[in-house]
């Protein structure tokens, strides 16, 4: 049921203060949605790289967001290329380096 509603959306907005990693966003991309989030750490990993990021203590700031994703969807859709680069063996690669390189400086 949450799949149809995202595939039949017209874009996903998530102003949360409170992500890390919102699996919601993930999905958005990989729909190919038009992307709204909060101005905040998480919203500039690069799988969000060309989502509309706003100020989410302001409802002014969101609403204007949202018009701006509704007028121009296209300018707000992260890239395909991203969603190509989670395929699993390049997730578990990328995982892998970040550990040893963790590991590296005990």
């Amino acid at each position: 049921e949450l799949y149809r509603i995202m595939r039949h959306a017209s874009a996903v907005a998530l102003p949360s203060l409170q992500e890390c990693q919102p699996a919601s966003c993930l999905e958005a991309v990989a729909l190919q949605k038009p992307l709204l989030m909060a101005n905040e750490p998480y919203a500039f990993q690069e799988f969000y790289s060309g989502a509309l990021t706003v100020n989410a203590r302001s409802v002014r700031d969101i609403a204007t967001g949202l018009r701006k994703l509704m007028t121009d969807p296209g300018r707000y859709t992260p890239k395909q290329e991203l969603v190509d680069g989670c395929r699993p063996d390049i997730a578990a690669r990328k995982l892998r380096d970040i550990f040893e390189g963790l590991c590296s400086h005990e």
